[in-house]
């Protein structure tokens, strides 16, 4: 969900920055609120975290927009227009992947003067992260099983156990069920939650085992 953006260029969800023209005619590029009177204050809001990531929608949140002055956008990958994206939000795609998005919004008044501000994304485009819930580990007897749950619906777990740092040979699935060799060492598990056009997610559990 996207959400409400303060005042102030450079400022609000994302860190993004904007460069401003000033209107025609006038002598060079001015900062932001001094466009002729069009206070180009601008971000771009990222929908459903603090980077841009494939498939979470990005909007421009403004403090600017003002009776009179028709506005048009185009999104820009890496400094390049990308075609099709001259609406006011834009959701990133696969090719985005490690490109910055920009937005370039160009405001006419009806007096003809014109400004274009060009609002920067907070950083790369990357694949969304897995999210995990809980995961912990519990300890019935002698035997040690991972319990987790993942916000992120369909994820396929694996897990890898170690003992004092070393892989145990075989030990791959959710339980392990300690023996001699584990006494005084360190028991650890590493789960790996992964799915499909997101980045994996690896936690690590672990336990000291004592003789009873």
């Amino acid at each position: 969900t996207n959400t409400d953006v303060g005042s102030g260029a450079g400022s609000g969800a994302g860190g993004s920055s904007a460069s401003v023209a000033g209107p025609a005619g006038s002598q060079g590029a001015g900062t932001a609120g001094e466009a002729g009177g069009f206070r180009p204050e601008a971000t771009i809001v990222i929908g459903g975290g603090k980077a841009p990531t494939v498939g979470r929608p990005l909007s421009l949140g403004a403090t600017w927009q003002m009776p009179g002055v028709a506005y048009t956008f185009q999104w820009l990958r890496g400094g390049v227009r990308i075609a099709g994206a001259t609406r006011s939000t834009y959701t990133p795609v696969k090719a985005d992947i490690g490109k910055r998005l920009s937005v370039r919004i160009t405001g006419t008044r009806a007096d003809g003067a014109v400004f274009v501000a060009v609002v920067d994304a907070s950083a790369a485009v990357s694949l969304p992260q897995v999210i995990g819930k809980t995961v912990k580990l519990k300890i019935k007897g002698s035997k040690a099983t991972v319990v987790g749950k993942w916000k992120t619906k369909g994820v396929k777990v694996s897990y890898r156990w170690l003992r004092a740092g070393k892989a145990i040979k075989g030990a791959r699935g959710k339980s392990y069920r300690f023996t001699a060799k584990d006494v005084g060492k360190t028991i650890a598990v590493e789960v790996t939650a992964k799915k499909a056009g997101h980045r994996k997610l690896t936690q690590s559990l672990k336990v000291k085992v004592v003789k009873r």
